[in-house]
């Protein structure tokens, strides 16, 4: 099974309006979705631009931007023995399900959206890693496969499944809008 620490993990922004804390973070559940409730989700920082999510937010509007130019959040700083199951590829979330897949209940495919039938097992999943990354390149190799794939997972992102940060700094900052992250290295 693929495990990595993670030596090199680059600063990690996550949006909030309000305090975050150890103790506010809440266990990942499983919900029948691609996505768990609960954890801590955030996307890797890049001074101007933000992140992938705040590009992301700037691009569909509505309620996800901030009622100014500046964005609040924080700045996390992983500790460097953060295990993360690393999806890079079709292969990388392949082989996540092939020992940690449940079976969805509801399935609603459509026309916009490949068919699930199955999501990870956040909760047995997180008695291993601390949390799982979906890379850029993950992203592109995993969107719209099948029987396995992220729809859902709209940027590169990682979810946390525990407190394992040396640092967090409170961040207010104005993003500058990039039309392309293509050729900005996040």
């Amino acid at each position: 099974m693929k495990s990595e620490v993670v030596k090199d993990l680059k600063s990690q922004l996550h949006v909030i309006t309000n305090k975050l804390s150890k103790e506010k973070m809440k266990p990942v559940k499983n919900n029948n979705f691609i996505k768990p409730t609960g954890g801590l989700w955030t996307s890797t920082y890049h001074p101007i631009y933000g992140s992938e999510w705040v590009q992301y937010s700037m691009n569909i509007g509505g309620i996800l931007l901030p009622d100014s130019e500046f964005w609040d959040g924080y700045l996390l700083i992983p500790h460097k023995n953060a295990r993360l199951f690393i999806i890079d590829g079709y292969q990388d979330l392949k082989e996540l399900m092939d020992n940690f897949k449940i079976e969805m209940k509801l399935r609603n495919p459509s026309f916009y959206s490949p068919r699930e039938d199955f999501t990870i097992d956040f909760e047995k999943l997180q008695k291993e890693y601390d949390g799982i990354q979906l890379t850029k390149k993950g992203l592109a190799e995993t969107k719209t496969t099948y029987p396995f794939n992220l729809d859902g997972w709209d940027v590169e992102s990682t979810i946390w499944f525990r407190w394992v940060f040396k640092k967090a700094y409170p961040i207010r900052q104005k993003f500058s809008y990039k039309e392309s992250l293509s050729h900005v290295a996040l």
